[in-house]
């Protein structure tokens, strides 16, 4: 699984290797934010038995509070090293989650497959806004669950992503 495969747009794999290059330091900023991500799974309410989608998962965060409800979690992000150290760091959770590279503007999944899908600070990170809003639409169930916990697009966290992709050549990523 590289993001140069076709499972990954072609628009995303830039993004893909920039992500991936944090690995599973990327779970610090997890932690960081740790209560919002615990919020947005109170939020998601996932029940045991259910089947949950994770979308842009990074390092699971999301992907175990879901699973620790019981919930059969699917996982996905298009940063194969950010589901290596996803599978790393829930190797103790119970029920196992699947986690599977994945974009999400073209998810690999049956319509309706999910009672629930969850995205915290993820899939606000997709070029096609329209199209992956649709993708989450259409894969989980009539009646199911979607929670997604985003940063205002004109606000400091917006301004930081800025000003960090304007060096998007420095050394930070390569």
């Amino acid at each position: 699984m590289t993001p140069c495969d076709d499972t990954v747009l072609a628009h995303h794999r830039p993004a893909a290797t920039m992500w991936g290059k944090g690995g599973r330091d990327y779970d610090h900023v997890s932690f960081a934010v740790s209560e919002a991500l615990a919020h947005a799974a109170q939020r998601l309410n996932a029940r045991e038995g259910e089947h949950i989608l994770d979308i842009a998962t990074g390092t699971g965060w999301s992907a175990r509070n879901a699973a620790r409800r019981g919930a059969v979690v699917t996982g996905v992000d298009i940063a194969p090293q950010l589901l290596a150290a996803a599978a790393d760091l829930s190797a103790h959770t119970w029920p196992p989650i699947e986690f599977r590279l994945g974009d999400a503007e073209k998810l690999p999944f049956d319509d309706g497959a999910f009672d629930g899908v969850i995205s915290t600070f993820g899939v606000m990170f997709a070029a096609n806004q329209a199209e992956a809003a649709a993708e989450l639409a259409r894969v989980c169930r009539s009646g199911g669950r979607l929670v997604l916990a985003t940063w205002a697009p004109d606000g400091a966290v917006a301004k930081f992503f800025g000003v960090i992709a304007q060096d998007a050549n420095s050394s930070f990523f390569h």
